[in-house]
């Protein structure tokens, strides 16, 4: 939730330029009840699922997260983290017994979008996944075994691979096709599909680089939008 207030005279603090948070970098979080208090983030990248849950993914919506050293008091999510330059790095997220990071990036984009529509849009590519590394019994000398993301839907609870109003509609890919790389950057366990794409703003184009059928291929598509 945001709130608009209407003010002067606010310290003002910066978000970062980068969305990186390695392990053991110490932010420091201004908490309710607890003032200024010094964290390190203990780990990057994390899914917010079990390991051996194979959970599917959405493109639209961040799953891997920066976690915290020490779990805070629940009053503290959603305060901002900043690092040692008063720059926002992010805000503290609710993770079942411990508190993760919601990256500077995301809320960013939510900000920039705020400002300038009043209202928050963000891209949309409108795929569900799971990430090539939760695919089981993949030979390890198949092509791209650890690249991308596989399209995959969930039958019971009528998620399509490619939702209908997805820009990659058009394609007719199907369960098994990869996306393999927005722009030439590849989707990688170190920048996530959702991650990529908040670089990028609604109507955008991109170039994508997929699978289908097994074999490799490139087109153009017009990123859509999401309206909250």
């Amino acid at each position: 939730m945001i709130l608009k207030i209407k003010g002067m005279n606010f310290n003002v603090f910066p978000f970062v330029n980068s969305d990186r948070l390695d392990p053991g970098t110490f932010v420091w979080s201004v908490a309710p009840g607890e003032g200024i208090t010094g964290i390190q983030i203990a780990a990057s990248g994390v899914i917010n699922v079990g390991a051996k849950d194979r959970q599917l993914f959405f493109s639209d919506a961040p799953y891997r997260f920066a976690m915290l050293e020490n779990s805070m008091l629940a009053q503290s999510i959603g305060t901002p983290l900043l690092n040692s330059r008063g720059e926002v790095v992010g805000v503290v997220a609710g993770y079942k017994n411990n508190r993760g990071v919601i990256r500077a990036g995301f809320l960013k984009s939510a900000f920039d979008s705020l400002l300038k529509n009043n209202k928050i849009t963000r891209p949309s590519l409108g795929i569900h996944f799971y990430e090539a590394s939760q695919i089981l019994n993949t030979p390890e000398n198949a092509p791209y075994v650890d690249r991308g993301v596989v399209l995959s839907g969930d039958t019971s609870r009528h998620v399509l691979p490619v939702e209908r109003k997805s820009p990659l509609a058009v394609l007719n890919l199907k369960p098994g096709d990869r996306i393999l790389s927005l722009n030439n950057e590849a989707i990688s366990t170190v920048r996530s599909l959702p991650e990529i794409i908040l670089d990028y703003k609604p109507g955008d184009k991109v170039e994508i680089m997929y699978l289908h059928d097994g074999q490799e291929q490139k087109t153009t598509i017009t990123l859509g939008v999401l309206n909250h």
